[in-house]
């Protein structure tokens, strides 16, 4: 795919930098003219009450003097005087009774912005001085006062002059320097990456392991190092592509293997139910040969029956504890009970529980236990379920033959460990059938024919629950020689 090398002005890196330069300078001129706008209107506002107030201290002798003598012609010439500054708009000289000597007032000045201006200034401002005979002393009798009205039009108009002017001053150095950055931005930063686009451009997808010539006058600025790390990116590119291939071929295994357990799945299902309709149909047929025969039949007979009943409802609860053993392991709801067991009354106990199935198929049953092993900490049912699987595995594949069952202790990585030994002479696996053995829903004979019954969760439960108390399980076997399970499993004693 052939890359583009224009690039539109709104997406350019020195168009937007230019416009958050604008945007930062302009934000920053606005605040820091609107600080010299607000100290300016105190300034503004300071310098015109000192002027009014120089202009009245001129006239307060002579307005003092009228008051005193109440001469109306010279109270006439302090108000005309007055006038004569163009803010005032309104002056009246008083009596001391507040009686007017002279009072005059000029047309207010209209404007457009007197709106705007009454947002910072008051309209008018009303300034009062107090006459005395004497000016230089205020001890004396007040003979009258001069009230003075001032309209603030002139003053706002010439502050928001003054305001305007810095804004705009600031808006204008603000755009001159976003200018200024966009062009120096264009001419160091913009054609340089162009130039590395350039050069990107004609690398070719099919061969990333190329690598890139940087010019001469670039080899130790910013484009000779963005370069030079292309190029090193480039050859990591080379290696995920054939890290990819391998990982390519893993998942190809994965989606093998997970076919091969859908199978096995599948054959689950085909083998459940076989498997559940065999016991179910032995207890419902034993059922009703009782119900119809009972009258006819011996205790004797009725003991078998009812006992071949409750071994067929025996079998179905152990597929069933089986199936919910497994749903319990892979969704991580099973937990383990830690505590101090007595190694040699487990295993009697295991024993008792075994040696009627191995007279089952006419098997010799081994067991030898130390009486020297001492208490051990790990969960008691989940160690002896285990161990029950395998011995049952024996016994269930051996026929006339011998199953053996050794314990002993060791030390190792300053832990206890015991080690499990369960060998039986039957028929043994090939090496396919050893791959599949710990894996669930599979047995050794998976055929439609195989010759021993079973839902193929035995083992895999087995190795799970070993793993959870931090074990292990080996299996040596030979097809027609028997097969040998070894297992390890640590003492979890609980730290303190």
């Amino acid at each position: 795919m052939k890359v583009s090398q224009y690039i539109p002005f709104n997406k350019r890196l020195s168009t937007h930098l230019a416009a958050w330069v604008l945007v930062i300078t302009i934000s920053l001129g606005l605040v820091f003219s609107a600080l010299q706008v607000y100290l300016d209107y105190f300034n503004v506002r300071a310098e015109f009450d000192n002027t009014i107030n120089q202009v009245l201290k001129t006239m307060e002798k002579p307005a003092a003097q009228a008051a005193y003598t109440m001469d109306a012609v010279l109270a006439y010439d302090v108000v005309m005087g007055l006038f004569k500054y163009e803010a005032i708009r309104k002056v009246a000289l008083l009596d001391e009774i507040d009686n007017a000597l002279a009072e005059e007032e000029k047309e207010a000045l209209t404007s457009k912005i007197n709106w705007f201006s009454s947002l910072f200034f008051e309209r008018q401002r009303i300034y009062t001085v107090q006459l005395y005979a004497n000016t230089y002393t205020e001890n004396e009798e007040v003979f009258g006062s001069l009230k003075v009205t001032v309209d603030l039009h002139l003053l706002a108009s010439g502050f928001l002059d003054r305001a305007m002017i810095v804004l705009l001053s600031t808006m204008a150095w603000n755009l001159i320097l976003g200018a200024l950055i966009f062009l120096l931005f264009q001419y160091l930063v913009n054609r340089p990456l162009n130039k590395v686009t350039s050069t990107l451009a004609t690398i070719d997808p099919a061969h990333p392991h190329l690598t890139l010539n940087c010019p001469e006058h670039h080899q130790e600025d910013e484009l000779g190092q963005l370069i030079n790390t292309t190029n090193t990116l480039l050859n990591a590119i080379d290696t995920r592509v054939n890290e990819r291939e391998v990982l390519l071929q893993r998942m190809e295994m994965a989606r093998q293997a997970a076919e091969v357990a859908n199978i096995a799945k599948s054959q689950f299902i085909a083998k459940m139910s076989h498997e559940l309709r065999t016991p179910l149909n032995a207890i419902i047929g034993y059922s009703e040969m009782l119900q119809d025969e009972i009258d006819e039949m011996t205790e004797q007979e009725m003991i078998e029956d009812l006992t071949r009943i409750h071994g067929a409802g025996t079998h179905l609860l152990n597929m069933v504890n089986d199936i919910l053993d497994i749903s319990k392991i892979e969704s991580g709801r099973m937990e383990l009970n830690i505590e101090k067991v007595p190694v040699c009354d487990l295993i009697e106990e295991i024993f008792t529980i075994v040696e009627p199935r191995a007279e089952k198929n006419k098997n010799t049953l081994q067991f030898e236990c130390p009486k020297t092993l001492d208490d051990f900490y790990t969960d008691a049912t989940k160690l002896q379920q285990s161990l029950l699987n395998l011995l049952d595995n024996a016994c269930k594949y051996t026929e006339a033959g011998n199953i053996s069952f050794l314990t002993k202790k060791i030390i190792r990585d300053d832990r206890t460990w015991l080690i499990f030994q369960i060998t039986d002479t039957g028929v043994g696996m090939s090496r396919e059938q050893r791959d599949q053995v710990f894996v669930a829903f599979s047995q050794a004979d998976d055929s439609s024919t195989r010759a021993y019954d079973g839902i193929g969760l035995g083992l895999s439960i087995t190795k799970n629950l070993l793993d959870m108390l931090g074990g292990d399980i080996s299996l040596e076997t030979e097809s027609g020689k028997g097969s040998t399970f070894i297992v390890h499993i640590p003492s979890l004693e609980p730290t303190e």
